[in-house]
């Protein structure tokens, strides 16, 4: 049969077959207080999860009901972030990379990055797992204005993106922190082509070509 001990503000079910010295029993009756939800610190469930399963934590500080919900609330967080900070970070899973897994065990280099759901496209997603090629972006919200948004919702033109460093310079960056006024940007790499480039070191009508 199972009894309710009321203790402070905190009212803990315990069951009869619970022994209050055993930590592991400590840690079964950590997972039945279940009275004011307003009395009990905040707590994520993934955060609660690993704590309680890691041999090294102290779930005594669940049943400390002594203290305030506050007090509890930074006791946890602060143990938690001690946690975080010694948890050793996962390698990529490449023979011999020592960079950081980011997706499926591998780096950015070695694969490990998410693909544009369309299939047979291995571009990066922007926009609704899509990418910009496929419909992962959005437009300016300037009515009339069909351009993609770059910040804020709008395009360049509009005001989106980052704006030239140069003093009194408005216009949009186009690389190295300015616009083509100020040293912005390149010339397409074509021998002989004056234009632009707009991508891979290419103008518009060059990089269509290749």
């Amino acid at each position: 049969m199972t009894q309710m001990i009321p203790d402070g503000d905190v009212s803990l079910y315990w069951g009869d077959e619970l022994d209050s010295v055993d930590m592991a029993d400590v840690m079964a009756s950590a997972l039945l207080v279940a009275s004011d939800a307003d009395q009990l610190p905040v707590i994520s469930e993934a955060s609660l999860l690993d704590l309680l399963l890691d041999d090294t934590t102290d779930l005594s500080m669940l049943l400390d009901f002594e203290k305030t919900p506050d007090e509890l609330h930074m006791q946890w967080t602060s143990s938690v972030e001690a946690k975080a900070s010694t948890r050793p970070r996962k390698l990529c899973s490449h023979p011999g990379c020592g960079k950081t897994a980011r997706v499926k065990g591998h780096c950015t280099a070695h694969g490990g990055r998410r693909s544009c759901s369309e299939p047979g496209c291995t571009k990066v997603p922007q926009v609704g797992a899509k990418c910009s090629n496929h419909g992962g972006f959005t437009n300016c919200t300037v009515e009339g204005c069909k351009k993609r948004a770059q910040s804020k919702g709008l395009c360049k033109t509009h005001g989106g993106g980052m704006r030239c460093q140069a003093d009194g310079c408005t216009k949009a960056v186009t690389s190295n922190g300015r616009c083509r006024s100020h040293g912005g940007g390149s010339k397409c790499s074509v021998a002989n082509c004056i234009k632009w480039a707009q991508r891979r070191g290419l103008c518009t009508s060059h990089a269509k070509q290749m």
